[in-house]
């Protein structure tokens, strides 16, 4: 179990999912800490834009230039690592899972994680959590 928890920590660390990053850009920051703490809800770019108080197309290009990625990838990758936490930490269902961590099925959760991961949520619970956290190359 700690081998497991371990595990998930450097890869949430190295994804940014422990806390929000810090960005120089305040407004950025705002958006990034609503994600963070609410990364079930189920945003859009425009309620995330509105809450940083620009356009869609302004929000999307500074939000990308201070964090590296798209706000929507972004969302992904903190759900992700929620559900690999949850995997390896609790015996919650994919199903329960998925609902918390902003899937609306197990089917949507499992298909992301696969992508992401490479392995079925089941997999990596079955691992217990040995299969590093880390994305999938694609080519």
């Amino acid at each position: 179990m700690s081998q497991a928890l371990r595990t998930y920590l450097a890869g949430a660390e190295q994804a940014g999912l422990l806390a929000p990053r810090q960005t120089a850009d305040p407004q950025i920051g705002q958006a990034l800490a609503a994600l963070h703490d609410r990364p079930a809800v189920n945003w859009t770019l425009a309620e995330l834009a509105c809450l940083s108080g620009m356009s869609r197309t302004l929000f999307a290009a500074r939000f990308r230039a201070a964090v590296g990625e798209s706000p929507m990838r972004h969302l992904a990758k903190i759900r992700l690592g929620q559900a690999a936490g949850y995997l390896t930490t609790t015996r919650l269902s994919v199903e329960a899972i998925a609902r918390r961590t902003g899937y609306g099925t197990d089917a949507s959760l499992s298909k992301a994680f696969k992508r992401e991961f490479g392995i079925s949520p089941g997999q990596y619970r079955e691992s217990n959590g040995s299969v590093a956290v880390a994305p999938v190359v694609s080519r």
